[in-house]
């Protein structure tokens, strides 16, 4: 049991793919107040299995007109971002994602929201997976609504930015 529970709270073992149960969460929803919402962009409730009570979606041909950008206010430290795909059909192979810090595009990652449909999936460029964030470049994540090739429709649900704890003890 020790055993067990000691992987369950890091993270380990047969709970490898969760987030360590000491990892802060920062939960932020498309009705969150630190998301911007561009023109091209509706709500909707069709597909199941969205978070919150809805999602935003955007033909793939119309997306590259405007974005979502998701800015919560986080502490300084780094950070592993994740983005939930809601359900659905006819959904975009190539949507694109840009993390940015302050103005600047630090990077960029392509998810097929159809092959991951109802699932978390972690932004990952090449070998990076954490980003920083500091009150001079506050960290956001931004979905262009851009897909390669141009078909389906690109949705934006809930993202998840999670870090690392400090669990140090100084007296």
């Amino acid at each position: 049991y020790n055993s067990e529970k000691a992987d369950w709270v890091l993270g380990q073992g047969l709970f490898a793919a969760d987030p360590k149960r000491t990892d802060q969460r920062i939960l932020v929803d498309n009705t969150n107040g630190n998301v911007r919402v561009g023109a091209a962009w509706t709500v909707d409730t069709a597909f199941p299995g969205f978070k919150g009570i809805d999602y935003l979606t955007t033909p793939a041909q119309a997306a590259s007109l405007s974005n979502v950008v998701y800015a919560p206010k986080l502490t300084t430290g780094s950070y592993i971002i994740e983005v939930f795909i809601p359900n659905g059909t006819n959904l975009a192979t190539g949507a694109t994602y840009e993390i940015r810090q302050g103005a600047t595009v630090v990077a960029t990652d392509t998810i097929d929201q159809q092959a991951n449909a109802g699932l978390w999936v972690r932004i990952q460029v090449g070998q990076t997976t954490r980003w920083s964030n500091d009150d001079l470049a506050p960290l956001s994540l931004v979905v262009t609504g851009t897909s390669n090739p141009a078909t389906g429709d690109v949705v934006a649900d809930q993202v998840r930015f999670i870090r690392t704890a400090d669990l140090s003890v100084r007296s």
